[in-house]
């Protein structure tokens, strides 16, 4: 598992930092994309 301790961009407010969980409010496709 990845922990995200930075959040730059989250219109809805659907990402929780604290138990990095990503919670979809609309159905359809999301694109999550990371870099290490």
């Amino acid at each position: 598992m990845i922990n995200f301790d930075v959040l730059e961009y989250d219109l809805g407010n659907n990402f929780n930092i604290t138990t990095d969980r990503f919670s979809c409010s609309y159905r359809g496709y999301y694109l999550i994309s990371g870099m290490v």
